[in-house]
C-alpha cells in the first residue's frame, strides 16, 4: 500500500501535463499517481502513457469523455493509498507539499489536512497567494475552502461516497457531505498547491451558459444525498445553503426572467428543509424565502 494516491482527471491538458506529473513524482517513492484520461483530443493521453512506461508509480486509464466527476470516480476505484489527494491536470503541487501535509496527517490521524495555495496565470506567473490557514485543528464546516484540491483526505472517506456525475459544481459535495463526516481536520500554513487560472475552465465560462442552472440542481441533489449518510440539518449547513442561494443567483442571473423565477420557487421549497433552525446570517434572504417574496429575494441576493 502507498502512503498517498493522487486522483487526476485529465482532459486536453497537454500544455500542463508534464509539470503536473513532475510535481507529483517529487512526493517520493510511496506515492501512486492515478491519471484518468477523460477522452482527450490532444496529446495529453500520450504524455501520460510516456510517464507510465518510465515509472511504475504512474498509472493511466483512458476512458470516453464523461466529465470530471466520472473521471475522479473512476480514479477512486483504483486508489490503494492511506490518503488520497485530488489534483487537476493543469495545476501542480508546491515543493514539499506532500511531506508537509502527510506529516500532520499521520501524526494526528487526521481525516483531512488542508494547506494554503497560490494562483498563477497560463504562463505560470504568480497572480495571488492565499494564506488563510495557520496550524490548527478546525471545524471544517464554514472554515475550509470548498475546492477538492490542496488537501489530503483519508481514503476511507470515499469508500461509499462518489462525486455526482453529470453536473457542474460537483465540488459542493465537500461542504454538503464530506466535511460533516469528518472529526479530525487540520490546517497548515504552508502553500501546498499551485492553481492555474484557466480561461477555458468551468468557472470562467459558466456565467454564459444555461448549464449554470446546475448550481441549483447540485444543491437539491446533495440535500437528498445527505439523508443517505444520516446527516440531519444543522446551523452550519443552513448557513451554507443560504450562501449557495446567493451564489446560484450570481451564476444564473444572465438567464431569462422565467428561469430566475423558477429557481426562486425551488429555493423556497428547499428552504423548508431548514425550518426551525435559527441563525443570524442572511436574515433578509431568510425572510424572502420563508414568505416566498420574489421582490425581497432579488434585493437580498445582490
Amino acid at each position: 500500500m502507498k502512503y498517498i494516491s493522487f486522483a487526476i482527471p485529465c482532459y486536453n491538458s497537454e500544455a500542463y501535463m508534464r509539470n503536473c506529473i513532475h510535481s507529483l513524482l517529487a512526493g517520493g517513492e510511496e506515492v501512486e499517481i492515478i491519471i484518468v484520461d477523460d477522452g482527450s483530443c490532444d496529446k495529453s493521453g500520450e504524455i501520460c502513457d510516456e510517464y507510465a512506461r518510465k515509472d511504475d508509480r504512474v498509472k493511466v486509464w483512458h476512458t470516453e469523455n464523461a466529465g470530471v466527476s466520472a473521471a475522479r470516480n473512476y480514479a477512486l476505484k483504483k486508489v490503494t493509498g492511506d490518503y488520497v489527494m485530488f489534483v487537476d491536470s493543469d495545476d501542480k503541487l508546491a515543493t514539499m507539499a506532500i511531506r508537509n501535509l502527510l506529516d500532520v496527517a499521520f501524526q494526528y490521524n487526521a481525516d483531512v489536512v488542508a494547506g494554503n495555495y497560490k494562483t498563477v496565470n497560463e504562463k505560470g506567473r504568480l497572480r495571488r497567494e492565499y494564506k488563510k490557514y495557520s496550524f490548527q485543528k478546525i471545524n471544517p464546516e464554514g472554515n475550509l475552502y470548498g475546492q477538492p484540491w490542496g488537501k489530503v483526505y483519508k481514503a476511507e472517506l470515499f469508500t461509499n461516497l462518489r462525486f455526482p456525475e453529470g453536473y457542474w459544481y460537483e465540488d459542493s459535495i465537500f461542504a454538503q457531505i464530506v466535511w460533516p463526516l469528518t472529526k479530525h481536520v487540520y490546517t497548515i500554513p504552508e502553500i501546498v498547491y499551485e492553481y492555474t487560472v484557466n480561461p477555458k475552465g468551468i468557472t470562467a465560462k459558466s456565467l454564459k451558459q444555461s448549464k449554470a442552472v446546475d448550481s441549483l440542481y447540485i444543491t437539491e441533489q446533495l440535500l437528498k444525498d445527505r439523508q443517505c449518510f444520516g446527516l440531519t440539518p444543522t446551523a452550519e449547513n443552513f448557513a451554507y445553503f443560504l450562501r449557495m442561494v446567493k451564489v446560484t443567483y450570481k451564476r444564473t442571473q444572465r438567464c431569462n426572467g422565467v428561469i430566475t423565477k423558477c429557481i426562486f420557487i425551488v429555493q423556497c421549497n428547499l428552504y423548508k428543509h431548514y425550518e426551525g433552525i435559527q441563525i443570524k446570517e442572511n436574515e433578509h434572504l431568510q425572510i424572502a424565502l420563508k414568505n416566498q417574496d420574489f421582490t425581497k429575494y432579488l434585493k437580498a441576493v445582490v
